[in-house]
């Protein structure tokens, strides 16, 4: 269900936006963000981040590069600010448990 929102997201949506906080459906978990980037960038360039975060105090846990090119990871508050707002993040996202009824 999360991946059709980020495809129709990416789809629609053009400008980068802060972490969302889970809806009533969702279980946040504590300190987990989702990473996108927008279509124009490398495989080099997201290997970059993926090293920049595990150097940091993170640990990516999954790496996306079929439908989106992104990442899984745990990311530190204190770097999680540096990366928001970069221009070559589509946007940032808390990772979440989703739940249907």
């Amino acid at each position: 269900m999360r991946i059709w929102r980020q495809i129709r997201r990416i789809a629609t949506d053009s400008s980068p936006s802060p972490p969302r906080a889970p809806t009533k459906s969702q279980k946040a978990m504590s300190g987990k963000y989702i990473v996108v980037f927008k279509d124009s960038a490398t495989t080099e360039q997201i290997d970059q981040y993926v090293e920049k975060v595990n150097s940091n105090g993170g640990e990516v846990a999954n790496r996306y590069d079929a439908v989106l090119k992104g990442f899984a990871a745990t990311i530190p508050d204190h770097f999680l600010a540096s990366l928001q707002g970069d221009d070559i993040i589509d946007y940032i996202e808390p990772d979440s448990i989703v739940t249907t009824q």
